[in-house]
């Protein structure tokens, strides 16, 4: 199947509200138990996620890999890079085989993830953003928690937003704004818990006991969550 970028971009934006799944992908949620982790580009989600060694949902995406502290995104290991399968990705999208989808800051990407990248049953994590954290309560997973993820203060985030290679104005721009908006989303939401990522150990052990036990540790959401509001106040200053 012939499809440009353009056009597939234009037909998911068309149909993205109203996305389901097939009943095939629906019936196999059950078992699994999702933990949704939010926050900002440079917040430290990927390296966080993988410290925690719980199993982690791959996605797949029609963007090119990315640098990412100087080092270029692997295909399988950050997301399954299907610029190159337009048409499979279409067809895929029109017969609901994914499990969800999403379109990025802009809606000028696609990024969705499938049944097979998730495990059988237990516990899983995810990385999504805020705007797609509903839409994954809605589906009949056993259960969906939505964490989020803060760095420390703005210089540390800005530093490490740095660390992941040179943007150019108009991409700056917009993590500035995607951040404003995650962290929005997060703190008008009184059902997310809040992770400080201030020390790597220390944030993968809260990361991993919460999508394990879904019991919050009310001292530690209660700083991290100061500290995402800090971060918003000096975004939108």
């Amino acid at each position: 199947m012939s499809i440009t970028r353009e056009e597939l971009i234009a037909e998911v934006a068309e149909g993205y509200d109203t996305y389901r799944a097939n009943k095939d992908v629906l019936s196999q949620m059950g078992g699994i138990d999702i933990t949704v982790v939010t926050g900002p580009t440079g917040a430290g989600k990927n390296t966080l996620m993988n410290a925690t060694g719980l199993p982690i949902v791959i996605g797949e995406t029609i963007r090119e890999p990315r640098l990412n502290n100087g080092v270029l995104e692997q295909n399988g290991v950050e997301y399954e890079f299907r610029s190159d399968d337009l048409g499979g990705v279409i067809a895929d999208y029109r017969a609901g085989n994914y499990v969800q989808i999403g379109m990025g800051p802009s809606r000028n990407s696609f990024y969705a993830s499938r049944i097979a990248n998730y495990p059988p049953s237990g516990t899983a994590l995810k990385d999504l953003m805020t705007n797609q954290v509903d839409s994954m309560r809605q589906l009949p997973f056993g259960t969906v928690e939505a964490v989020h993820i803060t760095a420390l203060s703005y210089g540390l985030w800005i530093d490490r937003l740095n660390r992941r290679g040179q943007m150019s104005e108009v991409d700056y721009a917009s993590r500035v704004a995607e951040a404003i908006t995650s962290i929005t989303d997060a703190l008008d939401d009184e059902r997310y818990t809040f992770i400080l990522n201030d020390n790597l150990d220390r944030a993968a052990v809260a990361l991993r006991s919460f999508a394990l036990t879904r019991e919050r540790v009310a001292r530690y959401h209660k700083r991290a969550r100061e500290c995402a509001a800090t971060l918003l106040k000096a975004l939108i200053r």
